[in-house]
């Protein structure tokens, strides 16, 4: 059964928990953002492959019975991001739409099962200027 909860941090298992950084810590990355009950979250996207899921293996893992194991996989290459859905049962969706493969671009809202995600990208300008206190925004 489905986990009913508010937060959608509280659908994310404690590895992932561990590997959240709150929004205003950024440093110049990429990122999947969620928005908490407490603020902001970015879970970063350092490696090639980022897999998305419900199984034991997954780097962002989701305890909802709506994602299935092995739900999606974001690719991090040099010069872009891209999604693919894992043939899940209920579909991944970037903007709204039932994707198969899509290449991400900054701001783009992601959705697996019931958490909605935003992929952000941090640039090395914003991770100075909040070094200095001079503050910026990561809302895209």
């Amino acid at each position: 059964m489905p986990m009913l909860t508010t937060d959608p941090v509280e659908l994310l298992d404690h590895r992932t928990h561990l590997r959240l950084i709150p929004a205003e810590r950024a440093e110049h990355g990429r990122y999947l953002a969620i928005d908490g009950g407490d603020g902001k979250w970015l879970l970063p996207l350092r490696r090639r492959a980022n897999h998305i899921g419900r199984g034991p293996g997954a780097d962002l893992r989701i305890d909802d019975l709506r994602v299935s194991r092995l739900h999606a996989i974001i690719n991090h290459l040099p010069d872009e991001v891209h999604i693919l859905d894992s043939r899940s049962l209920n579909g991944t969706f970037v903007n709204g739409q039932r994707i198969v493969a899509a290449r991400l671009h900054h701001g783009d809202v992601v959705r697996v099962g019931p958490l909605t995600l935003r992929y952000v990208e941090v640039p090395a300008q914003v991770q100075a200027l909040n070094a200095t206190g001079s503050g910026s925004s990561l809302a895209a």
